[in-house]
């Protein structure tokens, strides 16, 4: 037939007719497959990562309640290691409203229990200002769990029928290993029709087929493999030492991360559930970095002059003469403007001296340099804003929240226990901030007003509840795992902390020679004697012996039966007492 003929199918029939005959051979294809029970792709898989195998988070169990057995839902007993013991029931009653909160330790409420976290105080709050309808507020925090295991979580959540999924997440992406291929630089619609594309059984059977043959770390379509369960490099090393500068993997991070909130969103809102986000908050103020490193192309005599400025700042900090010392820290950033401790002094320096815009940029520095991320660096914080704002998603800027009930606008012990995990009062404001953005959203229809007075009563009653020696040993943890990680002016913080919450379990229960000294403090040791601040002065006196400091006779008091125990280069806590240094 001549093509240009009158009679000849024109071009857009032609086109048609070859897309429907291509879309009827997938269905028949497919429609094969699915008679030899071959198993469709994951609904909405993750292109970067895929995971070694699956289980599931929830389990079937049944509640007896006046005789009746109540089906419900319980964390699976293996879990529950690293989430909370959560249950609710399988069949959601009509006046109950279901929220899960997602994300990491801080969530799950570390180092405490899950009762003084955030999700808790919500669903008191929430069944205070709704008695109309029962809340479930359901913690899904996951200790070490990043934002790409909690995407893979979402798709087991929204089968228990959510009205709302509060997202906390961006502190833990750097703690485990993973190698992205060059799918991730890919255009968003270029992978979107990946995605897509995953859900269909062919795509199942090719990618085994041919999936590990054709590739490998590196190469387009690789997909890296991570285990079942989280695998921190910390728990594979004696501290951050496995850590290293990698730029273009940070880059990679940060882009999977934008990813799997809007993997997040878009899972919640398939079941028509709300969504609002959280800005991960850190500690600033007197926060060592986990890790620094100095710049690949740092000579031996770049590096001395370097060195001779930065301990001569540290010193004339310890004068308190911190306009030298400032003078000193800025010579050695000029010399290597990436190394995070440097930051992290200059911040302190510019702090006693009042300069805290300043200060709080150089905070904010050391956290962006630092070569261990532990805390979320400012692209992810930025992240969070910019898909909230994108996808008409509420964002609640613990952060700012934060800053703006911290001295000069800098958060640091007051707000915060370690690097990253808020203290009881924190997890209350956020959950007060999230309560105000639910209410707006309309999943409160007539809020009942909050009072100071529900608040304190709430409070009361929460409080009453909580294990005293839990806690000690919780900050214990903290402080021998800050201790571990080289952080040692955070670890004497928080043993303090723990000494004056319960001196006498921590005196019955403790030995300090785990700890070792950032400065030594004589001085403070005599004060906290005269005070009757027996096993504060301990602490202090056992610091000072470690550095070779001569100690005051009050020392000797046998009333203290402390041990000298000589001094400590390399340290290492009890492991059977540390917990996950995930977040």
């Amino acid at each position: 037939m001549n093509p240009t003929s009158p009679h000849s199918p024109s071009i857009p029939k032609l086109v048609a007719f070859s897309v429907i005959s291509c879309a009827l051979f997938f269905l028949l294809v497919e429609g094969v497959l699915a008679i030899f029970d071959i198993p469709k792709g994951e609904s909405s898989q993750d292109p970067f990562v895929g995971f070694s195998s699956q289980e599931r988070l929830f389990t079937d169990s049944v509640f007896i309640k006046n005789g009746k057995n109540i089906p419900v839902m319980i964390t699976y007993p293996d879990k529950l290691e690293l989430f909370p013991n959560e249950s609710f029931t399988q069949t959601k009653s009509a006046n109950t409203l279901r929220a899960f909160c997602v994300g990491g330790s801080t969530t799950y409420g570390r180092p405490y229990s899950p009762r003084t976290s955030f999700c808790s105080w919500l669903e008191d709050f929430l069944n205070y200002v709704d008695p109309d309808h029962k809340w479930e507020v359901v913690n899904v925090g996951g200790v070490s769990y990043a934002s790409y295991r909690i995407a893979l979580l979402m798709e087991e959540l929204i089968q228990y029928e959510p009205d709302l999924v509060v997202v906390y997440t961006g502190h833990n992406e750097f703690l485990e290993r993973r190698t992205y291929s060059k799918i991730l630089r890919l255009p968003m619609v270029l992978r979107d029709l990946g995605t897509l594309a995953a859900k269909l059984r062919i795509y199942s059977l090719l990618n085994d087929i041919i999936g590990y043959r054709a590739t490998g770390k590196g190469k387009p379509g690789y997909v890296h493999k991570l285990s079942k369960e989280v695998n921190p490099i910390l728990d594979q090393a004696i501290g951050p030492e496995d850590y290293v500068r990698d730029d273009e993997q940070k880059k990679d991070i940060v882009a999977h991360f934008r990813f799997n909130l809007t993997r997040i969103i878009k899972l919640a809102r398939s079941v028509d559930a709300k969504v609002i986000l959280v800005t991960p908050a850190s500690k600033m103020r007197h926060e060592a970095p986990f890790k620094s490193q100095h710049r690949s192309d740092f000579g031996q005599s770049a590096l001395q002059e370097w060195e001779r400025n930065y301990k001569s700042a540290l010193e004339s900090v310890r004068q308190k003469e911190f306009e030298a010392a400032l003078n000193r820290i800025l010579k050695a950033e000029t010399l290597d403007p990436r190394y995070a401790h440097t930051f992290a002094l200059k911040g302190d320096i510019l702090f006693a001296l009042g300069r805290y815009g300043e200060a709080k940029v150089a905070y904010r520095r050391a956290i962006d340099e630092d070569v261990c991320p532990l805390r979320a660096i400012t692209p992810l914080r930025t992240a969070v804003t910019d898909i909230g704002h994108e996808m008409n998603v509420p964002v609640v800027d613990f952060d700012s929240i934060l800053s703006e009930r911290s001295p000069a606008g800098i958060t640091g012990e007051e707000m915060f226990l370690d690097h990253v995990h808020p203290t009881i009062a924190g997890h209350k404001i956020l959950a007060l901030e999230i309560m105000d953005e639910i209410i707006k959203s309309g999943l409160v229809r007539t809020p009942r007003p909050m009072s100071e007075g529900g608040i304190e009563s709430i409070e009361e009653i929460k409080m009453s509840q909580v294990d005293r020696e839990a806690h000690v040993e919780a900050l214990m943890n903290l402080a021998m795992l800050a201790n571990w990680g080289g952080k040692f002016r955070e670890g004497i913080t928080l043993a303090l902390r723990a000494v004056d919450l319960d001196p006498e379990y921590v005196d019955a229960n403790y030995r300090f020679d785990w700890v070792r000294s950032y400065d030594v403090d004589v001085d403070l040791g005599e004060a906290y004697m005269a005070s009757g601040k027996d096993i504060q002065a301990k602490i202090e006196y056992l610091l000072a012996s470690k550095n070779g400091a001569e100690l005051d006779s009050n020392f000797h008091n046998p009333s203290m039966r402390v041990e000298i125990v000589g001094r400590y280069d390399v340290l290492k806590p009890p492991p059977e007492r540390v917990e996950r240094a995930g977040n």
